[in-house]
């Protein structure tokens, strides 16, 4: 299929269902949080609650399975990094500075795994955008896996943002090691709940810029090649 073939515009049932995603999403990252705090609360070792947390991305997957008949990246994705925390929760001790490093070390590990997704067919930003873009339809899914078969364009800007993530996550990690290190404990632990947030500010910020003008320069390429 040639780009000027590919509608940039989501479909309707794509934008229909732009709040079953954001639903979702907040699902199975609100339900680990709570899963791992409630198992912490109740015996479970740091891994083991970790562990427990995996299943609101596992559930999450399934729904959005039934939904598409597609397997969700973006639920493999968080998956993952509750199991990378996992692995990192079992290194060195558990005094409460060293968890604000081992929290720094994963976030670290998480933005090296959007870079190397870079060497993948797709890119890991690429299954996040499915997800919220597509409304977690069939419909939006093919949309949007044409966008990235027929626009060069499109593919390009999807590297760029996952390139925007890993180093807003990189950035993050460093910034929150350095506040640790130089820092008594509560003093880093509030650095270590703000710099998460200024980090996704910013990268989403700059992921709507990308976008939109990806967006503005299909539409040019469009027209210009209509007779």
């Amino acid at each position: 299929m040639a780009e000027s073939e590919v509608s940039y515009a989501r479909p309707a049932g794509a934008r229909r269902g732009i709040w079953f995603a954001v639903l979702l999403t907040v699902f199975e990252i609100g339900a680990s949080i709570w899963i791992f705090g409630f198992a912490l609360n109740h015996g479970a070792s740091n891994v083991g609650a970790y562990l427990w947390a995996c299943l609101a991305p596992l559930i999450g997957a399934a729904v959005y399975f039934l939904r598409t008949r597609d397997v969700s990246g973006a639920s493999i994705a968080i998956l993952a990094f509750n199991a990378l925390s996992a692995v990192v929760a079992t290194i060195g001790n558990t005094s409460p500075k060293v968890l604000l490093y081992k929290d720094s070390f994963a976030t670290g590990l998480i933005g090296l795994i959007f870079l190397v997704s870079l060497l993948a067919r797709k890119p890991l930003v690429y299954y996040f955008g499915q997800r919220f873009a597509g409304g977690g339809t069939r419909e939006g899914d093919r949309w949007w896996a044409a966008l990235w078969d027929a626009s060069p364009g499109f593919r390009r800007s999807q590297r760029l943002i996952t390139v925007i993530w890993a180093v807003a996550l990189l950035a993050e990690a460093a910034v929150k090691t350095i506040a640790i290190r130089v820092n008594n404990y509560s003093t880093g632990y509030i650095w270590d709940q703000i710099l998460p947030i200024v980090a996704f500010a910013v990268a989403f910020l700059l992921t709507m810029v990308v976008s939109r003008r990806g967006q503005a320069k299909g539409r040019q390429q469009r027209l210009a090649a209509q007779p």
